[in-house]
């Protein structure tokens, strides 16, 4: 192991970033959305712990996953409260429901006019869930080079990689903020969902925590709740289901925060914003149904993708995001009402579309479409901008339906076997094989 990581690298769980003390990757995510006040509330739960403990440092940690949750609840102090479970592996054949009115929840009943009243109003507080992550191996890299249409890393390496073996950990670098989830790696390659270049030392991690719930026997409900009625966070955690389709339900009353996470499967209900940075998901099923998505760097390998839902109707920005494997991107019904702005994005081997466009106004700029069972963009009823898609081996280009508008710009040459451009009555064509003025605005009716 280079030198660089031995000061960071203890007992199998990275303290801190490469380089940079503990307290800096702990608590810097939470601290640069926090308000002027009082420090964060922090519990720790580990391995070998005590619940008769205090909880407030490592040493004198709690022992369970359920005493450390007690602490959440703590609702009537002007102070964030993070539980910090690095180190434990959780699992129950149950339902987990977290926030509401007993954590995390809007506590009415404080008076304004005293001076030493709490301050309860829900912008100044934050309730987290984190781990430290676990470092699976430094890399020595050569070169790092990006695509040409999506923007994606590639990291060149000395090391002898096992193909595959790294997909869906995270690359990090040395500086803050410096991550990104593996879509792939070869024996001497590294593709990383990241649009600018890793600071050395860089290396390989993984979450350190893992919390798997879910009923088996209970057919309707899924795994984990999170009511979030005041400001949450989830960072460096496995979250898992009992062969559940999402493993995290989320209402974002407040807004949430997911960072350098591997969840198999989520789904996002009702109003509000969830934000996904460094988010791995696995598998299972992806719902947005409700609030609006803000997502970069992030990996959805295998999922079944449902955007749909009259309340999912806000601003949905998706930048530097790679999916394969996952059903169409943005497919519900006609009945959907989602609208997306998708940028510096891959999807690779879509089971059907690769986007599929079904309401509103979107856009995808500088994304690579490849590999797709159906056409590479389906939109029906829709305006779509494709602004610099590329990508080659789906079954089909462009598919317009039912009156969409699709416009081209900027090279845009995404093509398919039975066809680049498939429009209504016009039939199959290539890009070259249309007119002028459709290369800048193709409006046709479909049957």
């Amino acid at each position: 192991m280079p030198a660089a990581f031995t000061s960071t690298f203890i007992g199998g769980v990275l303290k801190g970033m490469l380089g940079a003390p503990s307290t800096v990757f702990a608590d810097r995510y939470l601290v640069k959305r926090w308000p002027a006040g009082s420090p964060p509330l922090v519990y720790y739960v580990r391995p070998g712990g005590s619940d008769s403990n205090d909880g407030k440092t490592p040493t004198k940690a709690f022992a369970t996953f359920e005493h450390g949750l007690q602490q959440l609840s703590v609702a009537e102090v002007n102070h964030p409260v993070v539980l910090d479970i690095t180190g434990m592996t959780v699992s129950a054949n149950s339902i987990l429901n977290l926030g509401g009115t007993t954590l995390g929840g809007i506590d009415n009943g404080f008076d304004m006019t005293a001076a030493t009243a709490p301050n309860n109003f829900v912008s100044r507080r934050h309730r987290q869930i984190r781990s430290e992550l676990v470092l699976q191996q430094p890399l020595n890299v050569s070169t790092q080079s990006f695509d040409m249409t999506d923007g994606f890393l590639t990291m060149h390496v000395a090391d002898v990689l096992v193909p595959g073996n790294l997909r869906g950990k995270f690359a990090i670098g040395s500086e803050i903020g410096e991550w990104g989830v593996i879509v792939d790696n070869t024996a001497d390659t590294v593709t990383v969902a990241r649009l600018s270049a890793l600071t050395e030392p860089i290396g390989v991690y993984k979450p350190g925590a893992t919390l798997t719930f879910g009923d088996s026997a209970d057919f309707q409900n899924q795994a984990i709740y999170l009511l979030a009625l005041c400001d949450w966070g989830l960072q460096g955690l496995e979250l898992r289901s009992q062969g559940k389709a999402t493993a995290l339900t989320i209402h974002p009353i407040a807004p949430v925060d997911l960072t350098l996470c591997h969840v198999q499967g989520l789904a996002i209900e009702d109003g509000g914003r969830v934000a996904l940075d460094g988010v791995y998901v696995d598998g299972g099923t992806f719902s947005h149904s409700g609030g609006t998505v803000s997502a970069i760097q992030s990996f959805f390998r295998g999922s079944r993708l449902i955007c749909h839902g009259s309340s999912a109707s806000g601003l949905n920005e998706w930048i530097g995001v790679g999916f394969s494997g996952c059903s169409a991107f943005g497919a519900g019904n006609f009945e959907s009402r989602y609208s997306f702005q998708m940028e510096n994005c891959r999807i690779s081997n879509s089971t059907a579309a690769g986007l599929a466009v079904l309401f509103g106004t979107s856009r995808a700029r500088n994304t690579r479409i490849e590999g797709s069972a159906g056409p590479a963009v389906l939109a029906a009823g829709a305006h779509m901008l494709l602004d610099n898609v590329q990508g080659n081996g789906n079954a089909r280009g462009v598919e317009a339906r039912h009156g969409a508008n699709v416009r081209l710009a900027n090279g845009t040459a995404v093509t398919g076997a039975a066809g680049d451009v498939v429009v209504g009555a016009l039939g199959a064509r290539t890009y070259t094989q249309l007119p002028a003025t459709d290369l800048d605005q193709l409006v046709r009716v479909g049957s």
